[in-house]
């Protein structure tokens, strides 16, 4: 490189330039003598970190794929444990959102033809009808759980 400058640029010559240390140096001081140690510049930590970086692909993958297989195991899970059967899945997932809008659908345009005193009767008989139908529900709890109660009391 220097003959090639030389003969190019005679009057900008560089002056020689000792080579610079690279930035991993490392000194130890051994008895007399002081050892210098210092990374070789054939490339291999280069090839070391390529194969780490590739490692740590194969890792993401692996990793993906486990996360895969436990959503898909907790997916079988559910659908064994809801007790539906096959055709009740396949009914809710496809058309039973579809039908539900056309209930309400048909309810809404029966309640607007009618007189305004019978829609707002109806609206409050289902109404009365879902609080008492929980309060009953909610009174036979308690007194089944007050006879359990006083049945384990008097057993021992």
């Amino acid at each position: 490189m220097e003959a090639l400058t030389s003969t190019l640029i005679p009057s900008q010559r560089r002056p020689a330039v000792p080579p610079i240390a690279p930035a991993r140096q490392r000194r130890q001081h051994c008895g007399r003598g002081v050892v210098v140690a210092r990374a070789s510049g054939s490339g291999r930590d280069h090839r070391w970190g390529r194969q780490v970086d590739e490692n740590m692909i194969m890792l993401r993958l692996r990793i993906r794929e486990i996360k895969m297989m436990e959503e898909e195991k907790k997916d079988d899970e559910e659908e064994e444990g809801s007790g539906m059967m096959r055709w009740e899945r396949e009914y809710y997932v496809g058309e039973y959102g579809k039908h539900v809008c056309e209930v309400l659908g048909l309810l809404q345009s029966y309640l607007m033809t009618v007189r305004p005193c019978l829609s707002a009767g109806i609206v409050l008989l289902v109404a009365l009808s879902v609080f008492m139908s929980s309060g009953l529900l909610l009174f036979n709890s308690i007194n089944m759980m007050n006879t359990l109660c006083s049945s384990l009391i008097g057993l021992s």
